[in-house]
């Protein structure tokens, strides 16, 4: 959708109407701010102070976009507008400690951060070395691939039961969800890890491609990003269980396609120590942070 016209509408009113009267009022409390305390020279003048830089900049850059002949060369000018809301700051106190506080808590925090890398890494290792390849894991209605010919060509086929759930683990295709699904046999890819559901040649697979729907597959289609096939996958499945934003469904899904109890510790560990413990930890940070500001 193309931007509506600077001429008409909203658009014309914040730009020719209400950019012009903020600017001025900015401009004119600018100026005062600069008769009566100086501008960089004289301690406590206006530069002085850091959170006057804000002013500065949203000021300077306004005036600069009314220039003529400047207009279409620097309109990412525009962009500081959105810092006029932060000017506030200044006015509100409790804001201005608030933010205070989290700036100086930074360098506070490098430790926290290594902590928290740390612990991904090992958790990443640990679900690679665990979890390779579960998300592939599904049922078939026949135990191995069939060759067989299919529009005139020789393909393997195995087609998939419909059952919608991981299988190796909790799961053994033997009980399916509906009664319109066959029991099925557990399949996965042709590097899986665990040999009992790698996907079983005749004579070699010769060569021959996989049948329309029979390659193997992941089940869901939010495994693709949320999985343990290599150490990117890992660490994105461990941040979205520290956040606890849908951590349980990836736990079933591991019940079913591992274990029960390997996938229960493992989670509950990974939740506990990333979600309570190192938020809690960054959280003290941040208030210990808060005091010495305080005391300041």
């Amino acid at each position: 959708q193309h931007r509506s016209s600077e001429k008409e509408g909203y658009n014309y009113f914040v730009d020719q109407i209400l950019d012009p009267i903020l600017t001025s009022f900015f401009t004119v409390e600018f100026l005062l701010k600069i008769v009566a305390w100086g501008f960089f020279m004289d301690r406590g003048s206006y530069l002085r102070d850091v959170w006057n830089w804000l002013d500065f900049i949203v000021v300077v850059t306004a005036l600069i976009s009314y220039i003529p002949g400047t207009s279409s060369n620097l309109l990412f000018l525009r962009l500081f507008r959105i810092l006029r809301p932060l000017r506030s700051l200044n006015a509100v106190p409790q804001m201005k400690a608030l933010v205070s506080t989290v700036i100086s808590s930074v360098p506070r925090l490098a430790n926290v951060t290594i902590m928290m890398f740390f612990c991904f890494w090992i958790f990443g290792i640990i679900g690679i070395t665990l979890l390779d390849g579960i998300f592939y894991h599904g049922c078939h209605k026949d135990p191995k691939p069939q060759l067989v010919e299919e529009n005139g060509a020789m393909c393997w086929s195995w087609p998939y039961t419909g059952d919608e759930r991981l299988c190796g683990g909790r799961y053994d295709c033997k009980t399916p969800s509906s009664d319109d699904i066959p029991i099925g046999f557990c399949g996965g890819h042709e590097e899986d890890p665990d040999k009992s559901v790698r996907p079983v040649f005749d004579g070699g697979k010769q060569g021959y491609d996989w049948c329309v729907g029979s390659k193997p597959k992941k089940i869901f289609p939010e495994t693709d990003f949320i999985h343990f096939d290599h150490i990117g996958g890992a660490l994105l499945t461990i941040f979205q269980c520290m956040t606890m934003e849908g951590w349980t469904d990836i736990m079933y899904y591991v019940q079913d396609g591992f274990g029960f109890w390997v996938a229960t510790i493992y989670f509950f560990t990974l939740v506990a120590i990333t979600s309570f413990a190192l938020l809690n930890l960054a959280l003290a940070v941040v208030d210990e942070a808060r005091e010495d500001f305080e005391t300041e």
